[in-house]
């Protein structure tokens, strides 16, 4: 799935770009209900929320691309909705990030700990 991110972020085809990023999204929720059971919170669990998270973003991306108003002023209150809602999923993305490195470098640490002694 972070491959297909990384192809969708490469690629200069705005629907393809879309097309990826709702095909990672709908993995992303199947990987997630699979995690899910039977289990607590999980890092792997995490990681999916993540990615899910950034796969919307890019998704609005490619909605913001086609609401830029080029001709109709019409549709520049949904370029601007668009705009504010990427402003707010920056912040769910950078914490949730910054808990998913944090929470595999504690599990390494534990992992080294438990090999050393």
């Amino acid at each position: 799935m972070a491959t297909s991110l990384v192809a969708a972020a490469n690629t200069s085809s705005e629907p393809l770009r879309g097309v990826i990023s709702i095909m990672c999204i709908g993995l992303a929720v199947y990987q997630w209900t699979i995690y899910r059971r039977g289990q607590r919170f999980s890092l792997p669990g995490f990681v999916l929320l993540t990615l899910t998270i950034v796969s919307l973003w890019l998704s609005l991306n490619v909605i913001r691309y086609y609401t830029y108003p080029r001709h109709s002023m019409g549709i520049l209150g949904w370029h601007g909705l668009v705009i504010r809602t990427q402003e707010l999923l920056m912040w769910p993305i950078l914490c949730a990030v910054l808990i998913v490195t944090l929470w595999a470098i504690i599990d390494l640490a534990h992992w080294i700990a438990g090999r050393v002694s």
